[in-house]
């Protein structure tokens, strides 16, 4: 089993957390199963417990992907919710500490034009800086 690490303690839990958000994007994970699976562990610490706030909420009004919105009225709500586990899921996969995870969620949380793209890009050169590569051009 890999040892996942964030600011330099072990969250075995981690990986189930990942999980989760993965279901809530897919439109696969019921409240009740949320409830069952989300670790105790996880809600010590506050970006976690936004994660968990994004994921109960996504899953309580469904979240839906921004590509098969449609009109004014879904497009908003259910695209955001959707894009806020997208950004969890996305930073969850960085090593990196919780305090710049929650700080760069809400700087991604806040874009103009957020979408699926600008979140992939994103986290995928904020990763890779992390990592000492250079990011996509």
């Amino acid at each position: 089993m890999a040892v996942i690490t964030t600011t330099g303690s072990v969250y075995s839990w981690k990986r189930e957390v990942m999980a989760l958000c993965r279901r809530a994007l897919d439109g696969k994970l019921s409240p009740e199963e949320l409830a069952a699976r989300w670790p105790e562990q996880a809600d010590r610490y506050p970006l976690f417990r936004q994660i968990r706030d994004d994921v109960r909420d996504a899953v309580a009004h469904g979240p839906c992907p921004v590509s098969e919105t449609r009109g004014a009225a879904r497009a908003g709500s259910a695209s955001e919710r959707y894009l806020a586990v997208l950004v969890d899921y996305n930073l969850l996969g960085c090593d990196m500490p919780d305090r710049l995870s929650s700080l760069y969620r809400e700087y991604l949380l806040t874009l103009e034009g957020l979408s699926e793209e600008v979140v992939a890009r994103e986290t995928v050169t904020l990763c890779a800086k992390l990592d000492g590569r250079p990011g996509p051009h």
